[in-house]
């Protein structure tokens, strides 16, 4: 493959992606409203207009702060949407409000701003506005931001609202569930998909023949070797073999 043609693949990948979190963002705030009116709700947050129609109907966004303000109203569990992905203390504003640039900046860890704007196909000065808080930050942008940091942007969005109400998000984290449901029911399978997630793994031109023979098996579950492998084994190597792909395609 040219350099030039992984660059056209790689610009469509995130366009598509921020596609996604855009979608997820409307569908993030309908679910927030609930049953309120769009009116109800814009009037709720101080607005004369009505912007809730507006970001209902992706033509513009709120600032993340104030949809959790408006998740507050609803008294929706924003507190726990932040623990699920964060034990212990979270960062507070000296108003006790969470401090939103603190906690997405404690997930960074060595990572640079230069390379998290890399991977999100945004300036560095921008990025660092908002983990420094100098910007507030849109609600695409947060949801952008928090799956680049921890991946999980869909465990704090089905803490906050129904997974089922955020569509764009839905696969993901189905894909998520069915590996932590493997992993829970297979402890050895764990160390299997962290290998299949790592980009060496992905890179090696030899890994899709070697995972198909050596994880996903025959069509009895056996290996084709007919090596001797875990009770239970055959399903479990199918199974694996159906979330390596989903990994892949995540990625």
């Amino acid at each position: 493959m040219s350099r030039r043609l992984a660059q056209i693949l790689e610009s469509r990948i995130i366009v598509a992606m921020t596609s996604m979190y855009s979608r997820a963002a409307w569908e993030l705030v309908r679910a927030v409203r609930g049953k309120r009116s769009q009116v109800a709700l814009s009037r709720r947050l101080g607005y004369r207009g009505n912007p809730v129609t507006d970001w209902e109907a992706g033509r513009s966004q709120p600032d993340t702060i104030e949809l959790l303000h408006a998740a507050r109203l609803a008294r929706l569990p924003v507190n726990d949407a932040f623990e699920r992905l964060q034990s212990g203390a979270l960062p507070r504003t000296s108003d006790g409000s969470i401090d939103l640039p603190r906690w997405l900046d404690s997930f960074r860890g060595s990572s640079s701003i230069a390379a998290l704007a890399e991977r999100m196909d945004r300036s560095r000065h921008c990025v660092r506005r908002w983990l420094s808080g100098e910007s507030c930050i849109k609600v695409a942008d947060f949801l952008e931001l928090l799956d680049t940091v921890t991946g999980r942007a869909h465990d704090w969005v089905a803490e906050l609202v129904p997974i089922e109400r955020v569509p764009a998000l839905l696969e993901q984290h189905t894909r998520a569930s069915r590996a932590q449901s493997l992993a829970l029911e297979l402890p050895w399978t764990e160390a299997i998909l962290r290998v299949l997630e790592t980009g060496t793994y992905r890179s090696d031109p030899r890994a899709s023949d070697c995972a198909d023979s050596g994880l996903a098996g025959d069509s009895t579950g056996q290996r084709r070797d007919g090596a001797g492998a875990p009770p239970g084994s055959g399903r479990a190597r199918a199974r694996a073999g159906a979330l390596r792909r989903d990994a892949r395609a995540q990625h």
